[in-house]
């Protein structure tokens, strides 16, 4: 029978949000997490061969060849056996994810999103270059590790410039570090020097929009800030924004798709800076980013339209 794999964590709430709509289609739907391989689980597959082969989990046995959809969240981990050397755990991980990873990355099917694809989209320059490059406007940008080179663009775009990350940090003392507006006299800091960093214009808007494609449907949002924090990055303060379906201008879902498609991904959340006369400016598109939360605020049948793309196959 026609099968979904979900890769996820088991307690993954956004997941089980379009488990619960797949349950109308005539399909199964496999639920798996990779902390499960190779303890709780066992892969026989054929590569090369007429056959994918079979995955037997704690949720049933999959026949590969069926799998019509993926839908890829946020799997965890490979397990390692108790007591194992840690020389020998790392060696087995990597194993895991060239051999079992590498099968699954081979399946036919409609992925949500295929982790290459997530790769390959996640840089941020580059999602500025394709976003210009399809017609939408984005944020005068610099990367540099120059202090001289960010003092001259501050200088060159005469307005307030921001500072991101391109990613959340990863060390254990870090928390979110949040997109902040950068003091002029903080652009001769020597630290500049070491490491790439990215600068924008701030653009002068009236709500932020975040909006979520998946396949040729698109669920439009504005987020409206009450405090200087949220403001700035929304992510700052929860507690002070407010959501609205939001109808897109004409052109904006076409590109949004011609986007996606050079990346090769079939989901985007998208966000924008929308200014008082209804300009729209890209600033990202998270490949694997969250939504549930912006669809219990709205009522949009956004896990609706997950559920359908994968069941269609």
């Amino acid at each position: 029978m026609p099968t979904v794999l979900v890769l996820s964590f088991y307690e993954d709430e956004t997941a089980r949000m379009v488990v619960d709509k797949l349950r109308a289609y005539p399909v199964d739907t496999v639920w798996f997490d990779t902390a499960d391989f190779p303890l709780a689980a066992e892969l026989a597959a054929f590569p090369g061969s007429s056959t994918l082969g079979t995955l037997q989990t704690r949720n049933g046995i999959v026949d590969l060849d069926d799998v019509i959809g993926v839908l890829y969240r946020r799997p965890t981990q490979f397990q390692m056996p108790p007591g194992i050397a840690d020389e020998h755990r790392v060696f087995a991980r990597v194993e895991a994810r060239q051999g079992f990873g590498g099968v699954l990355a081979g399946i036919a099917a409609r992925w949500v999103n295929h982790p290459s694809a997530i790769a390959g989209g996640n840089f941020k320059p580059k999602q500025l270059d394709v976003a210009a490059s399809v017609g939408m406007n984005v944020p005068r940008t610099l990367v540099t590790n120059s202090p001289e080179q960010a003092q001259k663009f501050a200088c060159d775009v005469g307005r307030t410039l921001i500072y991101k990350a391109f990613e959340p940090p990863t060390l254990p003392d870090q928390k979110v570090i949040f997109t902040s507006v950068v003091d002029p006299d903080e652009l001769n800091d020597p630290a500049i020097g070491l490491t790439a960093h990215l600068f924008q214009e701030q653009i002068p808007k009236e709500f932020d929009a975040r909006i979520t494609v998946i396949g040729d449907a698109c669920f439009g949002v504005a987020i409206h800030a009450d405090s200087p924090a949220a403001r700035i990055d929304f992510r700052a303060d929860y507690d002070s924004v407010t959501y609205h379906p939001l109808s897109l201008p004409g052109e904006l879902p076409r590109q949004l798709r011609a986007y996606l498609d050079r990346f090769g991904l079939a989901f985007g959340a998208f966000d924008f800076a929308v200014t008082m006369e209804g300009e729209y400016y890209f600033l990202e598109c998270n490949s694997n980013g969250q939504w549930s939360w912006l669809e219990d605020e709205t009522g949009l049948p956004m896990a609706e339209a997950f559920a359908k793309y994968l069941a269609e196959g």
